[in-house]
């Protein structure tokens, strides 16, 4: 029975050991992907071709000289941004008071001017695609 049990602790030793080489070959194959499709990211971005983008309007209804407004909204590579926050504390006579403001640092690489633009800031990230992140797995033998 002790034959059996050793044999048997021998190949999970075994086992194991062989998963954990594949998962760091896995985990080296997922960091070159990511190599890649940051390369790839980056001449998308880099490259000097400039979108051009036409819209005629047509409207029966209203009258000559009236103006309205048009919102135009697209997603442009080469721009990021990072919250960036600033914690202030005063003491007074017992009267401590703690201020904390946040702000987001924006930083863009486009080739377009963004004097005066309007943004929206988000988390997602649209290059990754729309795929949930795998979750590594670590086995502790005790």
């Amino acid at each position: 029975m002790e034959n059996l049990f050793d044999f048997y602790e021998k190949k999970v030793l075994e086992l194991n050991k062989r998963i954990k080489e594949v998962k760091e070959r896995g985990q080296k194959f997922e960091e070159e992907i990511q190599r890649f499709q940051n390369e790839i990211n980056q001449y998308t971005w880099n490259n000097k071709i400039k979108n051009i983008i036409s819209i005629e309007i047509e409207s029966e209804i209203g009258t000559e000289g009236e103006e309205d407004e048009l919102t135009l909204i697209y997603q442009v590579y080469g721009a990021n941004w990072s919250a960036t926050y600033d914690l202030r504390v005063k003491s007074k006579m017992n009267q401590p008071q703690m201020i904390l403001s946040y702000y987001a640092s924006i930083q863009q690489q486009t080739g377009e001017e963004w004097k005066d633009v309007e943004l929206s800031l988000s988390t997602a990230q649209p290059s990754l695609g729309n795929a949930l992140p795998k979750l590594a797995c670590t086995i502790a033998n005790v």
